[in-house]
């Protein structure tokens, strides 16, 4: 079927933590691996060198963990697009063992983007895909809320991006903030993640320091992300098992 994508995936050491779990910058860099081969394989892999001068840029990103064997090393993602809804493209995943058993879902919300301006494009017909090809599979039912995390009152933990944390879209790539996340939480041995959400309000761009606040509250870590001028660049829920 044209509107779904699979790829098999041989994962790496480092894409385990040092408790041996799966790394949720990992789970993203799959799920943005796939959701690229397949827009290639489409014909809408956006990017700033392409002749739209239009690239895809993530706004929100969920995924939850169905089951934590720490053994499996090879894996198959599949990937389906759902249609555009105003400007919002969402694209849903599923992780796999060889064996067919499911181990993480996971939905996004992608916009377009002009890449010289810098603001969001609307484009109902993007998807080469007719009435019935779309995949009708839903991973988490209904659109994705927005995270209402307006302040924590905690220490902060600063972060400056550089060089390696910047795509070709030359801003801070949506895996690198499940790092920043996680090294500003400093997870205990005993949380072990059970779903993982990540909200994009503004784009981060190299040298744009970030200051981290987080709380622990009824089995959930919460993080928000503040540039140097106050204003909220990202929000993060991670719901402990």
């Amino acid at each position: 079927m044209k509107g779904i994508y699979e790829c098999t995936y041989r994962l790496r050491t480092s894409d385990f933590n040092c408790h041996g779990r799966l790394q949720p910058a990992s789970v993203l860099d799959l799920f943005q691996d796939v959701a690229g081969s397949h827009a290639r394989e489409l014909g809408i892999a956006l990017g700033p060198d392409s002749d739209t001068g239009l690239i895809w840029v993530l706004a929100k990103s969920k995924y939850e963990e169905l089951y934590t064997d720490k053994q499996f090393r090879t894996v198959v993602v599949r990937t389906w697009p759902h249609p555009p809804k105003g400007i919002n493209y969402r694209r849903d995943y599923l992780i796999s063992a060889e064996d067919g058993t499911p181990l993480v879902m996971g939905t996004s919300e992608w916009v377009v983007v002009s890449a010289e301006k810098r603001k969001i494009v609307m484009i109902n017909d993007i998807y080469p895909l007719k009435d019935g090809e779309f995949c009708t599979d839903i991973t988490f039912e209904g659109k994705l809320p927005r995270l209402n995390i307006q302040s924590i009152d905690s220490p902060a933990y600063s972060v400056t991006p550089g060089f390696t944390d910047i795509d070709e879209n030359n801003h801070v790539n949506n895996t690198k903030y499940a790092n920043f996340v996680l090294n500003a939480v400093d997870p205990k041995p005993d949380e072990v993640i059970s779903s993982f959400r990540l909200d994009y309000h503004k784009e981060v761009t190299v040298g744009n320091t970030i200051s981290i606040f987080s709380k622990r509250e009824n089995g959930y870590i919460y993080a928000l992300g503040k540039n140097q001028s106050g204003e909220n660049m990202f929000t993060c829920e991670i719901k402990l098992k």
